[in-house]
């Protein structure tokens, strides 16, 4: 998720001074009269861009922004933890299960060498 600070590439504790810089430089950057040929890309950045200014330029809706954006990214760091813990659980359950595997295949291959060093008797052998 790129955030409105990073659209305009300043930090979220830009003074309004800063942001009206970042955005004229933005704006001239990628504006689609001159960038003739990538018309689409630079038109979506363009918009963005503007959009981005729109909100960090009045204090009040700078305000709503940052306020949805520190629950919005507390949420998405909660998801991310969440998401890690599973991926752990999931990575060892999966080495017990291997390491299982392992120990039934060793006992298997120890059954069949210790089958193997038994003498064997010969059924066709009569007894005396």
């Amino acid at each position: 998720m790129t955030t409105l600070y990073e659209t305009l590439d300043i930090p979220a504790h830009a003074t309004s001074e800063e942001i009206k810089r970042a955005y004229r430089s933005a704006a001239m950057r990628w504006h689609p009269d001159r960038n003739v040929g990538q018309a689409n890309a630079t038109r979506a950045a363009f918009l963005d861009i503007q959009s981005a200014y729109a909100i960090l330029s009045s204090p009040a809706q700078r305000q709503v922004y940052d306020s949805v954006l520190t629950v919005e990214m507390e949420r998405r760091e909660a998801q991310r933890q969440r998401e890690e813990c599973e991926k752990v659980e999931r990575e060892a359950a999966a080495r017990a299960t291997d390491a299982a595997a392992y120990t039934n295949m060793c006992r298997i291959g120890d059954a069949f060498r210790q089958s193997r060093l038994q003498p064997r008797r010969d059924s066709r052998r009569v007894a005396r």
